[in-house]
């Protein structure tokens, strides 16, 4: 009886060994081909059996999907595990967007050829950061984390948000644009919104000034036919003095309401664009780093 208790917990400990040995396919999308990635990974994880095969990613095969998915068939991910004799799928892609740092990347099981996981990972590019933050990731997905790979990350944040010097905020963002439309989006680096605001101000104060000029010249001709109308005693000349001075009239009323409509849009144009430009504002990141879907 003891002896085939000890049987079954051996081949018990045999089969659970085998089932949760860590075998890894890697396929890597970086758009520094120069970085010896796999090497620094075959490195640094010397206790996993890793397998590179970069030439996997062929033209059907590159992450372009709307879902970012590599691969949308299960069956594909079988293939694969059978074919490299792994138990798992690792994709990265990393590509770099002005000063910061995409990753994207999916682990998939072979066996039942779905996603187990999957990490976006948007951070400001730092020394040698494309690599540290695909050791991070296959760190956090082993238990295989090492200190100076958090400390080369760390370095980037501030130890206590107190330390942190705010040169540019959303107040002073909005100060500036209700001092001059724009002016606060061109504050923020927004230049293309601070064009737009300052010439659709200028717009309508060019309108409401020109509206209140031609109100102002309709007026005086207005008020100079009516005095001609009551100081004329020929009747044709009245009835042409007063044709004229309803014309006038009505161009007085009509630029007099154009004037005041203008001038109530660029009120409230000029509020918005304050309100907007600190919306926008500049605001300080307390982290360089942020998870998306961990």
């Amino acid at each position: 009886m003891n002896k085939f208790l000890i049987y079954i917990l051996f081949s018990s400990s045999i089969l659970f060994s085998n089932e949760n040995s860590q075998t890894y396919l890697v396929l890597n999308e970086f758009d520094l081909p120069s970085l010896d990635v796999n090497k620094t990974l075959t490195d640094n994880f010397d206790y996993l059996d890793l397998q590179f095969d970069d030439s996997r990613l062929n033209s059907h095969e590159k992450s372009d999907n709307s879902n970012g998915y590599i691969f949308s068939n299960m069956i594909i991910v079988k293939e694969l595990g059978l074919l490299y004799n792994v138990n798992f799928v690792l994709h990265n892609k990393i590509f770099q967007n002005k000063e910061r740092i995409i990753l994207e990347s999916q682990l998939y099981n072979t066996r039942s050829g779905g996603l187990i996981k999957q990490r976006e990972t948007d951070l400001i590019n730092y020394f040698n950061g494309q690599i540290n933050e695909i050791c991070l990731w296959i760190g956090e997905l082993t238990g295989g984390i090492k200190n100076d790979w958090k400390n080369s990350r760390n370095s980037l944040l501030f130890p206590s948000e107190n330390e942190i010097i705010y040169k540019k905020t959303p107040l002073k963002s909005a100060l500036r644009s209700f001092l001059v439309p724009g002016w606060g989006h061109l504050y923020s680096n927004k230049k293309i919104q601070g064009l737009i605001w300052f010439g659709s101000e200028l717009s309508f104060g060019i309108l409401c000034y020109l509206s209140f000029r031609n109100y102002q010249n309709s007026r005086n001709a207005y008020i100079a036919n009516l005095d001609l109308y009551n100081n004329s005693n020929d009747e044709k000349e009245v009835a042409n003095y007063r044709s004229l001075a309803e014309d006038e009239w009505a161009k007085h009323k009509m630029n007099s309401e154009l004037a005041i409509f203008f001038a109530k849009v660029i009120g409230v144009g000029w509020l918005t664009n304050t309100i907007h430009a600190w919306l926008i504002g500049p605001r300080p990141k307390y982290k360089i780093y942020r998870k998306w879907r961990p």
